[in-house]
């Protein structure tokens, strides 16, 4: 009798730490996965790109996103993400587009010579509730957004997360 219950309690505690142990590990996850969308723009889909993107860069998967009051070396941060992509997909890869001010102090420090949309309206970050910048985000072929990177805070594993990511979605989606 005394073996039987033993046998049961044993077998009670032991579900509850499954249980337990898995309740933790799904947290972890949500933490994680909460972590890689701090701002909730995964999924959000952009419409004001059709009317500022013109030609090829309509199809364009990703694209940076900089305000003209954005601190200088945030700017450069960003431009030089977007000279590093471009080296590696092997040519104009991603447009560039300056919100509220001329973009042409920032494109002649950073010897950027490819077209720069202006966005004199804001319209992009007012449709992502004026999301912090500069920024770089990657889309699917309905311009849902998929990834984005901060290139003035991140460092060069979460630069390198975020190359694989897009060869993968050049590849699978574009």
């Amino acid at each position: 009798m005394k073996s039987s219950v033993l046998i049961v309690v044993s077998m009670i505690l032991s579900m509850c730490f499954t249980a337990c142990g898995q309740k933790g590990q799904s947290q972890i996850i949500q933490v994680h996965d909460d972590m890689n969308d701090a701002f909730g723009l995964k999924g959000k889909r952009i419409t004001s790109l059709d009317s500022l993107l013109l030609g090829d860069d309509k199809k364009a998967s990703v694209f940076f996103l900089y305000n003209y009051y954005d601190c200088n070396s945030c700017i450069d941060s960003g431009y030089q993400l977007v000279k590093r992509i471009d080296r590696y997909f092997g040519r104009k890869y991603v447009p560039v587009i300056s919100s509220m001010g001329s973009p042409s102090h920032a494109q002649i420090r950073n010897e950027y010579v490819e077209y720069v949309y202006n966005d004199v309206n804001d319209l992009i970050r007012k449709e992502l509730k004026y999301i912090q910048t500069p920024i770089v985000i990657s889309l699917d072929k309905n311009n849902v957004i998929l990834d984005y990177i901060f290139p003035n805070v991140s460092d060069e594993d979460e630069y390198n997360r975020f190359l694989s990511f897009m060869d993968n979605v050049s590849t699978n989606f574009r």
